[in-house]
């Protein structure tokens, strides 16, 4: 049984290491003060660049992140991890705000344990995020005096997942991924009315969210093999609709208009906090000659239950091209190329309008040397909302990912002694 190099046991540390440092960070949007925020995609640096398939593709060459029951068609053990970048532009009726930010994103090992019939995975990543900074000013009535109001939040939830993929009969396999979602949202409110007054007042709450609880992801693949490599491709993902746990922290305070706090007026309470969780259905399809070509499609939706007026929808088209991954002459025939195209409505309706959104996509994998693994880059650009109605708010975006995937051989038996 091989091992990996001192290299990337040492890379696997440091990355770890760091993690709680650096992943609370996210991109400023408005649209991150519904609900829980962005739900983060499961999505690699390889796979953002053709539109995030992979409910109904699968991947030889990586950690399979969507639909575990696909992790059954690789057969090396992987090691991935990858950072993420954003780079924003927020746009309303009457100013510009410019914004961006880097970290890392992701991190994920995947082993077959028993080649073609059963493989695992386990990492973290980001489940949902939400980081925004919101300011309005209004009149009081029957005064000529104006109330000056901020908004302020960060925060998210992560996930730690293990992830199982089980070949039942010749192409069809099922899957089982069981995440541990956890995490805290931070939020603030601040309202002041400035006065002539020599002394004024700023009335501040602060809230902290706090959740935790584990959820269950189940998926269903079908492989239709044909001659030379080539086949169709099925998937199906359901991630059930359930009542996420945790408890609210408020408190209020009034301080100066120079900062200094008023000790005695600090009000704190501790208070249960429960959130719904949607409904997630995803499914996709795709037709491929492996180590090839591909394209592909994928669908996902949100709804929930209790609020019929919620809802999203995620469709993705995209395609990889690899010229001929075994020219061992020429670097950049054994690259894969991809590009794709992607559309969604935001789940929660703002100012009682449907949000759209739209996005263009284009990544390539670079080979390491000696077969160890792939570099690969990931990049999306879209717009996120519009401003052609009163109260709007438009996002254009960047975002990059750029990871690397390390590849080798474990609890795979030699043929021959």
């Amino acid at each position: 049984m091989k091992i990996l190099s001192w290299k990337t046991g040492l890379s696997v540390i440091l990355c770890s290491c760091t993690w709680e440092c650096i992943h609370g960070q996210a991109a400023h949007s408005s649209y991150t003060a519904e609900g829980l925020g962005f739900f983060s995609p499961d999505v690699s640096a390889a796979s953002l660049g053709y539109a995030g398939l992979g409910v109904g593709t699968y991947t030889y060459k990586g950690v399979q992140l969507l639909n575990p029951a696909w992790l059954t068609r690789a057969k090396h053990t992987h090691i991935q991890m990858g950072m993420v970048g954003d780079f924003r532009q927020n746009n309303t009726q009457t100013q510009t705000r410019k914004n961006s930010y880097a970290n890392l994103g992701y991190i994920h090992l995947s082993i077959p344990l028993l080649q073609e019939r059963y493989a695992l995975s386990l990492g973290s990543s980001p489940y949902t995020h939400v980081r925004y900074n919101l300011s309005s000013t209004q009149a009081i009535e029957g005064t000529d005096l104006y109330s000056h109001h901020i908004s302020r939040a960060k925060g998210g939830l992560n996930q730690i997942y293990l992830s199982q993929g089980l070949v039942l009969d010749r192409g069809l396999a099922i899957g089982l991924k069981t995440m541990f979602l956890f995490g805290s949202i931070s939020q603030e409110e601040e309202t002041w009315v400035p006065t002539p007054r020599t002394q004024n007042y700023l009335s501040q709450y602060s809230y902290q969210y706090s959740y935790k609880r584990l959820l269950p992801q189940f998926a269903i693949s079908y492989h239709k093999a044909q001659k030379k490599r080539k086949g169709w491709n099925l998937g199906l993902q359901y991630t059930p609709s359930l009542i996420l746990p945790g408890q609210r922290k408020e408190a209020f305070n009034r301080i100066a208009q120079n900062g200094a706090p008023l000790a005695e007026e600090k009000i704190i309470a501790l208070f249960k906090e429960t959130h719904k969780l949607p409904h997630r259905t995803d499914f996709g399809i795709s037709y491929q000659a492996e180590g090839h070509w591909l394209i592909g499609l994928d669908l996902q939706t949100l709804f929930w239950n209790n609020a019929p007026e919620q809802g999203g929808l995620t469709c993705g088209i995209g395609t990889e091209w690899t010229p001929d991954r075994r020219n061992i002459q020429r670097y950049l025939l054994r690259s894969s190329y991809r590009l794709g195209i992607s559309a969604e409505i935001f789940p929660y309706p703002v100012n009682q309008r449907r949000i759209y959104g739209y996005a263009l996509h284009t990544g390539i994998s670079f080979p390491l040397r000696k077969g160890l693994g792939d570099l690969d880059i990931g990049l999306k650009s879209g717009i996120l909302g519009d401003l052609s109605f009163s109260n709007s708010v438009e996002d254009r975006y960047i975002e990059l990912r750029m990871g690397v995937v390390f590849r080798d051989t474990w609890f795979v038996r030699p043929r021959f002694n």
